[in-house]
């Protein structure tokens, strides 16, 4: 939220920075209670007008409220403010001054290449578009950036992608996040090749990953075509490594939305 606006009390209704889910262009919106609903509005020059359900309950989110501080801020941000508009935050990498708390987990996307193709996810490179695939330096200068936020530094940290075992320097990249300090490193993955490529899980373990957030849409092929039949084979090799697993579903209305519960039995 821009200074312009003043001081952040969350109280109905308020004024914020959005952005137009179109272009992507910083705009001044309105966050207000309507029918026990609570409303995000704005509106963009070019692609009119959007409003969307920012909270379910206005009720409980003047409940919610509570646990906000006007105290705790970030020490030492390393982003500032540019105009009304509010850039640089939030285009660029970092903390401005109007953040609350710390980075409790970090996620650091190392490449944006994927194996797999599913018509859902909206960060794989598509072929012919370029590849991001941040250097070793560039990683470093991440991470020893989030374990300088101040007066609390982040200590949990995600690799995630694209697939990020498809990078050749993951053990080194996960041997930097142990040397910084973090204390908790996990790989955000389809879980393919650690059930594949042997030996994978164990050396993940050895340089530092205590847990694969894995990809896991559903119980049946159906529900699950990326991974159905190579799950078992993740989940073993994981529990010889002594790597914690999170199944993670990204749920989707018609589609796999009637298989939460067997998702939740299965876990």
């Amino acid at each position: 939220m821009s200074r312009e606006f003043g001081k952040y009390t969350g109280s109905l209704p308020h004024e914020t920075l959005s952005i137009c889910p179109e272009c992507k262009r910083v705009l001044k919106a309105r966050v207000f209670a309507e029918k026990n609903n609570v409303f995000i509005e704005r509106k963009c020059p070019k692609h009119g007008n959007f409003k969307e359900v920012y909270w379910e309950n206005a009720e409980y989110y003047n409940k919610m409220r509570k646990f906000g501080s006007e105290e705790a801020k970030i020490q030492n941000p390393n982003t500032g403010f540019v105009g009304e508009n509010g850039e640089s935050c939030p285009f660029d990498c970092g903390l401005c001054s109007n953040h609350k708390s710390h980075t409790g987990l970090a996620n650091i996307a190392i490449t944006n290449r994927c194996d797999l193709s599913c018509w859902y996810c909206f960060f794989y490179a598509k072929e012919g578009e370029p590849i991001y695939e941040p250097s070793l330096e560039l990683i470093d200068k991440m991470l020893a950036n989030l374990r300088d936020q101040k007066p609390v530094s982040t200590n949990a940290i995600q690799l995630t992608g694209g697939e990020p075992t498809l990078r050749n320097d993951l053990e080194e990249i996960v041997k930097l996040c142990v040397k910084r300090g973090f204390e908790h490193v996990q790989l955000n993955t389809t879980g393919i090749s650690l059930g594949f490529k042997k030996g994978l899980a164990e050396r993940m373990k050895k340089a530092g990953v205590g847990t694969a957030y894995v990809s896991f849409d559903g119980t049946t092929k159906k529900t699950n075509p990326k991974n159905h039949w190579e799950i078992p084979y993740t989940l073993k090799e994981c529990e010889k490594a002594g790597i914690g697993v999170v199944l993670v579903p990204t749920l989707i209305k018609g589609i796999n939305d009637s298989d939460i519960g067997n998702i939740i039995n299965f876990a």
